[in-house]
């Protein structure tokens, strides 16, 4: 797998006071937006809309505790020029992932970031 980087999320965040109080957890949401961000960069992608076909969450992430982002393309059934759109930016990018914290997969899944905007998905 490729690595998108490491992320922190500082026991200061907005999200943890809640969740749980007196044992603060990173909320799931929140490690998989910083997934997100740094898999699209890696990638050279907008990182919204994406699509997030599967997630599965295995351990709990402390604050402070770095996480490693972690993904690897998924083979398509393109060809010709529909695998040099892919390659362009083109065409939606899907992707495995994993999430590592202190030498443990802490989440995993498939997410499909988007490819770059036609004249049809302007904003209106």
């Amino acid at each position: 797998m490729n690595s998108a980087g490491v992320f922190t999320i500082e026991a200061g965040h907005p999200a943890l006071p809640g969740h749980f109080p007196g044992q603060p957890i990173v909320p799931g949401v929140v490690l998989l937006d910083h997934a997100v961000l740094r898999i699209a960069a890696a990638l050279g992608r907008a990182a919204q809309p994406s699509r997030l076909a599967s997630v599965k969450f295995l351990a709990t992430v402390a604050p402070n505790e770095p996480v490693a982002v972690r993904y690897a393309s998924v083979a398509q059934d393109q060809a010709g020029d529909q695998a040099s759109d892919i390659a362009a930016g083109n065409a939606d990018h899907t992707v495995r992932f994993e999430l590592e914290g202190a030498g443990r997969t802490v989440a995993s899944g498939m997410l499909t970031l988007p490819g770059l905007a036609g004249p049809t998905d302007a904003a209106v």
